[in-house]
């Protein structure tokens, strides 16, 4: 069986360029494609790339607003209420004190 091997970086823009044409802005395409590149370098293929396809089946089924800004809801102390409004895949939220 032969091994076919795509670099991190050309897998990434390929994704922002597919969130992109989804309707995702720039920023946002950006956030998801480094997020779901760097969850597979890490080795979480169950929730990185692999998951793109139904990522994409969301968005156009409407259960993934890419427009979304997730807001913190509640804090306390080590816990954070975040509602993501729609979000499957949180972008870094500056952090809050």
């Amino acid at each position: 069986m032969s091994k076919f091997v795509i670099k991190a970086e050309k897998c990434r823009i390929f994704i922002e360029q597919v969130l992109t044409e989804l309707g995702a802005s720039s920023a946002m395409a950006s956030k998801w494609g480094q997020l779901i590149v760097e969850t597979s370098l890490l080795g979480f293929d169950s929730h990185g790339i692999r998951m793109l396809e139904r990522y994409i089946a969301h968005i156009e089924g409407g259960g993934i607003d890419l427009s979304a800004e997730p807001e913190i809801v509640k804090q306390h102390n080590g816990c954070v209420h975040i509602d993501a409004k729609g979000l499957v895949i949180l972008p870094p939220i500056k952090q809050h004190r």
